[in-house]
């Protein structure tokens, strides 16, 4: 496999313990023709997002936990009910030991430090 990212839209990601969860959205290493036959793993993701309004709070407790424990280094989630985006990074057991709440400004994923994405157009897109 190469070092491309590819951007998965609702699309199912593998965990260990077979649950194929969802995200909105996920950054995956690789391409197409490498999730032919079967869908990415924890260790070739580097950043899940889900965009949340009526699922805030599952998105905050089940998912969270189920990512931080697969070991999913980064993990973004769109509050669209209160226009915030929580940044969840460095997982450790069933939690991310950073927690970042922003609602305008630039982010860049941790893996892609040169990506500059407007925070406030996240909410215009979503």
């Amino acid at each position: 496999m190469n070092n491309r990212a590819l951007v998965r839209e609702a699309r199912p990601i593998t965990l260990a313990d077979n649950s194929e969860p969802e995200p909105d959205i996920a950054l995956v290493r690789g391409t197409w023709s490498d999730y032919r036959l079967r869908h990415p793993s924890p260790e070739e993701v580097f950043l899940l997002v889900e965009v949340s309004q009526s699922t805030l709070a599952k998105d905050l407790d089940k998912k969270k936990s189920a990512y931080a424990e697969a070991g999913i280094p980064e993990y973004w989630v769109l509050d669209l009910v209160n226009s915030l985006l929580i940044v969840f990074r460095n997982p450790l057991g069933s939690n991310y030991l950073s927690r970042q709440e922003f609602n305008s400004g630039d982010i860049s994923p941790s893996m892609f430090p040169d990506i500059k994405i407007s925070i406030t157009e996240l909410f215009k897109v979503a």
